[in-house]
């Protein structure tokens, strides 16, 4: 029973990907369906590789082989989606003994399905590292370093990932640093610090080595901020998401130590949520582009925060209340922004039944 309905929880939503029309989702108008078409009109993958530029060779592979075995471009949403929805299923299952899986996935549910829609190459490389980010919690730092060279395969921005999430889960874990909490100290207070000069040192490095137009380019990358009413209601939650780490640290520790106990993970977590505001904040530095691995770890946090909390009524409004700004956040950007041009949702069967 546990086998049927995990598939089926994987195949529905991919199904759903898979027989969307061209132009749900941004990307299927970017590079979807081209990359697509290119596959299956090359006489050989040299040719295929030559004519295309710029994109991973895992997604080329993916595309070259569905499109000369199928020849139908939404096998290749479909499998885009297999990949991405199994590997958050897998990684949300690595965690359901302490956090509740369904709950992780309708979290995740909300908060990026329709973006998968859209940001195909990302996301897949986003949802191969949370897959695997129980083998940072578990210190198993080659397995991990693997892990991000194979999710590099589909999405380049993946790289940022090994200094990132190694740097934050060895400052956490590190029994050296956790001796000297004064040094401690000093380097988490002087990484903060130097993170507010780093935008506009970037800014001088582009505008002195680019040309006029790419210096036009990369300094809006740079420059990028978040300005809306929701921007704003993320960084309140995810400053009462610290505030909880603190609050009720030791049940928290418990919840996510993992199978082999390691009472930082619950800082690994923290600091992540730091950067998270940092990113916005300071950096702004393709804030999209590097936040998305970030907030997709965040979800595990997200979902074992009413965990944290003993007393079984307030645990109750707690999970409302997150899964209440997840939905939120949900009607917001997809319904009333239109990001990610995902609703109204069309099918290529609409014109069949027609």
């Amino acid at each position: 029973m546990t086998l049927i309905c995990s598939v089926l929880s994987i195949l529905v939503p991919c199904v759903l990907g898979g027989l969307r029309a061209y132009g749900i989702g941004t990307d299927t108008k970017v590079y979807g369906d081209r990359l697509a078409r290119q596959a299956l009109i090359s006489p050989n993958w040299n040719y295929y590789m030559e004519s295309i530029e710029r994109v991973e060779v895992g997604v080329l592979a993916l595309n070259y082989i569905i499109m000369k075995t199928l020849g139908h471009v939404n096998w290749c949403y479909f499998f885009y989606q297999l990949i991405t929805i199994s590997c958050v299923y897998i990684g949300a299952y690595k965690h359901r003994k302490t956090i509740s899986l369904p709950y992780i996935m309708l979290l995740w549910m909300f908060t990026f399905y329709n973006g998968s829609y859209n940001i195909m190459r990302q996301f897949m490389a986003a949802s191969i590292i949370f897959m695997n980010i129980d083998q940072l919690e578990k210190n198993q730092y080659k397995k991990f370093a693997i892990t991000i060279a194979v999710a590099c395969l589909f999405h380049r921005s993946a790289v940022i990932v090994f200094p990132l999430f190694f740097g934050m889960h060895i400052f956490a874990s590190s029994e050296f640093l956790a001796r000297k909490l004064w040094l401690k100290s000093v380097i988490l207070y002087s990484v903060i610090a130097f993170s507010f000069f780093v935008r506009s040192l970037l800014l001088s490095i582009v505008s002195m080595n680019m040309n006029s137009n790419l210096a036009m380019v990369y300094s809006g990358y740079i420059t990028s901020e978040m300005e809306s009413a929701l921007g704003r209601t993320i960084v309140l939650v995810t400053l009462g998401e610290i505030l909880m780490t603190f609050l009720y640290r030791k049940q928290g520790e418990l919840v996510l130590a993992g199978k082999d106990g390691c009472r930082n993970n619950i800082d690994f977590y923290r600091y992540n949520m730091i950067f998270f505001l940092l990113c916005y904040f300071a950096i702004r530095l393709m804030t999209g582009r590097i936040v998305m691995y970030t907030s997709f770890i965040n979800i595990i946090l997200m979902a074992a925060i009413p965990r944290f909390i003993k007393e079984k009524h307030l645990r109750f409004m707690v999970a409302v209340a997150v899964l209440g700004y997840c939905a939120s956040q949900w009607w917001y950007n997809i319904i009333y922004q239109g990001l990610s041009e995902t609703y109204p949702y069309k099918s290529i069967l609409d014109n069949m039944l027609l």
